[in-house]
């Protein structure tokens, strides 16, 4: 969807850094206590992962006769007077890996089908790179559009942007949405959703609510956000982009050339009294730090405006630290995670999380499971003023579960539009085959008060606003034009007395 990962990508990948004091991240602790389960909340994009979740080839696979071919040859019947044709399979094990680990994890099994009738249509894979086009291909066909499998270019382009950088035109794109509670676009013009600072879009003059029709000639009507951004926009560096788009309805065209560029989670300003932070998304590394380092900024300020509208997501651990810099205590979020488990007999397990005065605090429901060590995994409550937070129809997955904690647990204000409805998660697996990543849908979330906000898909509430302010469609973020933000100042005014 995005130039960037974004919502359908669910992209929320890695870690980094390993410190338990607060100012120093505690990203490493946060992340051992996710990934302490066997089948735990992750990161493109779309929402939810990230790629060391601590699987091997041998591990990630269910113990047990495979229902697949286990040479890697195939001996055709030879022809009268003929020797046996012997074809070489040699992608065969690879595409069984791909299989059996997204079966063995994924949410709902049934969702694949046929496990038997898919090892028959596939019993010679020739080659290791075959392999992960046809299972990629095969997980398409699932009801879930969010497992997926990122082939070696795009699964690197997704660890690069997880250090905040791409090499693109510096836009993150996205179908227009319809209502919540209805499925998704699926065709149409592509909608500019940000232009990142210092980018090539932005030097070319591209805007926030341009309507991408085409990119390099190429009609992008049914091609989903996330082909357009890994097959179009990104490329090699230097290399001229060529983007057609409608502006008020107008045609317009730009070129531009690809360049290595870096995008910042956290952007901040004051406004009067009040400091306006506005997170981009929970997908980087070193998101919550950003968050963090923005909120000690503006300690000064007498309310804070958290804008969360079209932030698409990212890595849940992100989120629990992002509550952290909030609330005091609470719950969090609910989880229900699929264990690995045989895809005929599925087990699940479920887990709570609570912000406490010391850390993040785990339980489970099974008592097989086994919660790591949480103490001091959190960082510093920075907001003990008034709170409002922005949400809008692009607020998705981990940006849900931050808005709905804040709300649920009475942290803060919602104001603006219904959010996305992506209350699902996928594990990230790297290192698969042919240095491929592979996505899985592997848990549902539900906000404190028990509210499941949907699939991402067929099936979406999202979470309502207190106050529901429409923006008008052009209007750039943080602009006199903003309404929403507005909204959220006036509130302030409210809250604080001023008015």
């Amino acid at each position: 969807m995005t130039d960037k990962p974004t919502v359908s990508d669910k992209t929320d990948v890695a870690q980094k850094d390993t410190a338990i004091d607060p100012s120093a991240g505690a990203r490493t602790e946060a992340q051992t206590l996710m990934k302490d389960s066997t089948a735990r909340v992750a990161a493109k994009l779309d929402t939810s992962v990230w790629p060391d979740v601590g699987f091997t080839f041998a591990d990630a696979r269910p113990s047990g006769p495979k229902p697949g071919p286990a040479d890697s040859s195939a001996e055709q019947k030879a022809q009268p007077g003929q020797s046996p044709k012997v074809e070489k399979c040699d992608g065969n094990e690879a595409f069984q890996i791909l299989i059996d680990t997204a079966a063995s994890l994924i949410y709902d099994p049934k969702d694949l089908g046929d496990l038997h009738k898919l090892y028959e249509q596939n019993a010679c894979v020739p080659t290791t790179a075959e392999a992960v086009k046809r299972a990629d291909d095969a997980l398409k066909v699932a009801k879930d559009p969010y497992t997926d499998i990122l082939p070696a270019k795009e699964a690197n382009d997704l660890r690069t942007a997880m250090n905040g950088h791409l090499i693109g035109v510096g836009v993150q794109i996205g179908r227009q949405e319809s209502a919540p509670g209805k499925e998704p676009l699926k065709a149409g013009p592509i909608q500019i959703q940000r232009v990142y600072p210092n980018s090539p879009a932005e030097a070319a003059g591209l805007k926030r609510g341009d309507m991408i029709t085409s990119v390099g000639g190429v009609d992008v009507s049914k091609m989903s956000p996330d082909d357009v951004a890994a097959k179009l926009l990104r490329g090699a560096e230097g290399s001229d982009a060529r983007v057609q788009l409608l502006r008020d309805g107008k045609p317009m065209d730009f070129t531009m050339k690809r360049a290595d560029y870096s995008f910042p989670s956290v952007t901040d300003s004051k406004i009067g009294d009040y400091a306006y932070i506005r997170l981009e998304d929970l997908g980087q590394n070193d998101s919550a730090d950003e968050l963090k380092a923005a909120l000690e900024k503006h300690q000064d300020a007498k309310g804070f405006v958290l804008d969360l509208r079209d932030n698409p997501g990212g890595l849940v651990p992100n989120a629990l630290l992002a509550a952290s810099l909030i609330m005091e205590k609470g719950e969090i979020l609910k989880v229900r995670s699929r264990v690995q488990s045989d895809p005929s007999d599925p087990q699940y397990n479920v887990e709570r999380y609570f912000v406490t005065p010391t850390g993040i605090k785990a339980t489970t429901e099974n008592p097989n499971e086994q919660i790591g060590n949480q103490e001091d995994v959190r960082m510093k409550d920075l907001v003990n003023k008034p709170l409002v937070v922005l949400t809008n129809e692009g607020t998705a997955s981990a940006a849900e579960i931050l808005a709905g904690a804040l709300h649920d647990n009475k942290e803060a204000v919602l104001i603006g539009n219904t959010t996305f409805g992506k209350g699902i998660g996928q594990q990230v697996l790297d290192g698969m085959p042919d240095d491929s990543i592979l996505k899985v849908t592997n848990f549902r979330f539900f906000t404190p008060s028990g509210q499941w906000i949907g699939d991402g898909h067929d099936h979406r509430t999202g979470i309502a606003p207190d106050i529901k302010v429409e923006n008008p469609k052009s209007a750039e973020y943080g602009s006199p034009a903003d309404a929403q933000l507005k909204a959220g100042l006036k509130k302030l005014d409210e809250l604080t007395g001023k008015n």
